[in-house]
């Protein structure tokens, strides 16, 4: 029997014994993390709501022509990447493409950062540290 199978019994059991309580627990508060990125959020909707339709659409704009060169930069990226691991012979030749391609990832992401802070800055909008949502 696979070991996923064997687990549900025990599942199953937990279920019975807690009378349902283990599912119907609170979700754990927002971390400290969470409360920072929400409190961001709310600075940004409301910077985004003193705008005019104009420079909203002009702010989207500037993004989205963002996105696209970013977008175009990281496929470059992994295509010199696969064309370095095709080219590879042996396991050190592989580490270092697998090196450059790291290294040109965080470059990548840090002129991404620098580039959106400055959008940011333009439209008068928050600036913060990182600016993706934390998971769970």
């Amino acid at each position: 029997m696979p070991s996923r199978l064997r687990s549900w019994p025990a599942l199953a059991a937990l279920l019975v014994l807690s009378g349902g309580s283990v599912l119907a627990q609170q979700p754990a508060p927002p971390s400290q993390r969470q409360e920072r990125w929400q409190g961001r959020q709310r600075q940004r909707v409301e910077a985004l709501t003193k705008l005019s339709p104009q420079q909203r659409r002009d702010y989207v704009r500037a993004q989205r022509d963002l996105e696209q060169r970013f977008h175009s930069q990281r496929l470059t990226l992994l295509d010199q990447s696969g064309t370095c691991l095709e080219q590879a012979q042996g396991q050190l030749a592989v580490e270092r493409c697998l090196e450059r391609l790291q290294s040109g990832r965080l470059q990548l992401r840090r002129e991404e950062m620098t580039l959106m802070q400055e959008l940011h800055q333009r439209f008068g909008l928050p600036v913060g540290k990182g600016g993706r949502q934390p998971a769970g």
